[in-house]
């Protein structure tokens, strides 16, 4: 093999890693998803949930989801 082959093959390497690590389920969440000011409101790109969902006011948030995303979230 070639290095320039051997250079093409691994960039396409990285480039595969990137575009699959930039929509990876769990990636995704944690950049649209924010907790805000001293109830740590939690806020979907930065705007506040309607209703409000007051983390500093529950005990605990329970998720149910499915599909394929579901297992790499969990």
């Amino acid at each position: 093999m070639t290095d320039t082959v051997a250079t093409l093959r691994e960039d396409a390497r990285a480039i595969w890693s990137a575009a699959i690590a930039s929509i990876a389920p769990a990636a995704l969440v944690l950049r649209r998803l924010s907790l805000v000011g001293p109830e740590r409101e939690l806020c979907f790109d930065g705007v506040p949930l309607d209703p409000p969902v007051r983390l500093g006011r529950v005990g605990r948030i329970a998720v149910v989801g499915g599909g394929k995303a579901a297992a790499g979230l969990a």
